[in-house]
């Protein structure tokens, strides 16, 4: 998870990598749930689909929260 937050600060590299890897892997478990389930194609789309959008834009703003209370974090260079 490359954003500029997690280029400026070390402990926002650390712990967003920490909570998406987390959440990558109880998303994967999730979809082996939905396979066994056979729910239908609808649901597993859906279901990829969404769960990978609220762990980008979940990961991305956590990186910033983590990055702004940071207090040796790197200034973003503007």
């Amino acid at each position: 998870v490359r954003t500029p937050w997690t280029l400026a600060s070390d402990r926002s590299w650390n712990l967003t990598h920490r909570l998406i890897g987390r959440l990558w892997v109880l998303f994967g478990l999730l979809l082996v749930v939905l396979a066994v389930l056979d729910l239908g194609g609808g649901v597993m789309a859906a279901t990829l689909v969404g769960g990978i959008v609220l762990t980008l834009v979940g990961g991305f703003a956590y990186s910033y929260r983590v990055w702004s209370s940071d207090p040796n974090r790197q200034s973003l260079g503007r």
